[in-house]
């Protein structure tokens, strides 16, 4: 007898399965593989999603200033987020450097009335058929 198989604790505690012809407990890969591939998918969904789920917020608290995280919070407490970062959530005034000005505006709209103006002199100009301007089509025909 083997004496693997003599040890009382061994049977209790045993990796493997007997099969005939292999004097070792042995084991089926594919199984372990299936397991694993199923761990691995499960894993990849609820970490991935999580992940995504902080890269969105990151994303709109840098380029919009919006804490998303404040809002959710408040949806899920029923109360509003104390000590927020850099006090984005407080509803405030702009800062005055962050106000739009007359002077702005009346720059924003006389560059609209530029491009209108340059569409209006220009159009006969813009709508040409383009040329050959070095001959470089009469030259290629040419051969």
């Amino acid at each position: 007898m083997n004496s693997v198989n003599s040890d009382p604790m061994s049977k209790i505690i045993k990796f493997g399965e007997d099969v005939p012809g292999y004097n070792i407990p042995v084991l089926n890969e594919r199984e372990i593989r299936a397991a694993a591939g199923i761990l691995f998918l499960m894993m990849f969904t609820i970490t991935g999603l999580i992940c995504l789920i902080c890269l969105i917020f990151l994303f709109f608290e840098s380029a919009f200033g919006i804490c998303i995280g404040c809002k959710f919070y408040s949806l899920i407490y029923k109360e509003k987020a104390q000590y927020c970062p850099g006090e984005v959530c407080e509803l405030k005034d702009r800062q005055p450097i962050q106000k739009t000005s007359w002077t702005q505006i009346l720059i924003v709209l006389a560059f609209a009335a530029f491009i209108v103006l340059t569409i209006a002199l220009f159009k006969e100009s813009f709508s040409k058929k383009p040329f050959d301007l070095f001959g470089i089509e009469a030259h290629q025909q040419a051969k």
